[in-house]
């Protein structure tokens, strides 16, 4: 049984696995964000069980994506990552400076 491969030397692949890396980074955004209202409204003992599936849910996705991606190719696979980080890093330091802005 052979595993279909991508050729790491097209332009195209790259581009992909960086969409895939920002799509990724986006949805873990968004989910995060969800997570923290869920936790704002009151920690309660029915919440935190969720909380928990969605936090491992989550993680298990992010690493077979990266999984898959470094299995094509180590350089696709870094190139998801890089693309994943810097997403999540860009959108920490925008909610950081509207936290700043709102206080001030």
């Amino acid at each position: 049984m052979a595993i279909m491969t991508m050729n790491p030397n097209e332009i195209f692949f790259y581009i992909l696995w960086a969409a895939v890396g920002i799509l990724m980074a986006v949805l873990v955004i968004y989910s995060q964000k969800k997570t923290v209202s869920m936790i704002s409204g009151g920690l309660d003992k029915a919440v935190l069980p969720r909380i928990f599936l969605f936090s491992i849910i989550r993680i298990i996705l992010i690493v077979a994506i990266l999984f898959i991606a470094m299995k094509q190719s180590l350089w696709l696979g870094l190139t998801c990552l890089v693309f994943f980080l810097a997403t999540r890093w860009i959108s920490i330091l925008i909610e950081i400076r509207r936290k700043n802005k709102k206080e001030a």
